[in-house]
């Protein structure tokens, strides 16, 4: 439904869905700017997260501080988390606060209205298609990212279908004179 009502527009999908959900007066425009000042002390932020799962934010800072806002910010951040946005979908307190990277606030909260969808007990308005994967692997793909081994280790690794592993020799000479071994394919 919001994105019917703004294609293409995220910041102000992401705003509506706010609304809707807290039930707050958010009179923000839907530009960086906009949002910066709607969500910069974090309390909406806050009252999302609670909306969605009541106690997710357990204390809510209400003074006007700059400490104040920035610790509730990592706390909606830390309730996200927990709420199951992806990390890569996160972002970082100085991000919101002092404005550094509004994209990654809009991508992470569009992350939560995908993620609604798979918590437990909330039965209010969500955002976007529900995400279909687990972390590592597609919920329809064959192939799995193998990241304990590898050359880069966590960072790289081979890409693995279900089926079985070959092993592959070239024909071609190496620098060193011999035949590269090791490289693993899967065919399913």
């Amino acid at each position: 439904a919001y994105e019917r009502a703004h294609p293409g527009d995220q910041r102000a999908q992401v705003l509506h869905w706010m609304r809707d959900v807290t039930g707050l007066q958010l009179t923000a425009e839907p530009t960086d700017a906009g949002l910066h000042a709607a969500l910069r002390d974090g309390t909406a932020l806050c009252a999302l997260a609670n909306a969605i799962r009541p106690g997710a934010v357990a204390r809510v800072g209400r003074r006007d501080s700059p400490f104040v806002h920035r610790e509730n910010i990592a706390r909606f951040i830390a309730a996200a988390r927990a709420l199951g946005v992806p990390v890569n979908e996160l972002f970082d307190t100085p991000d919101l606060y002092e404005a550094g990277n509004m994209r990654q606030v809009v991508v992470c909260l569009y992350a939560l209205g995908r993620a609604c969808h798979r918590v437990g007990g909330f039965h209010g308005p969500r955002l976007g298609k529900p995400m279909r994967h687990r972390e590592g692997r597609h919920a329809r793909s064959r192939f799995q990212v193998d990241t304990q081994t590898g050359l880069w280790g966590k960072a790289g690794g081979a890409f693995r279908p279900d089926a079985g592993v070959r092993e592959v020799r070239t024909q071609a000479p190496t620098v060193t004179g011999l035949p590269v071994t090791g490289i693993r394919f899967d065919y399913g």
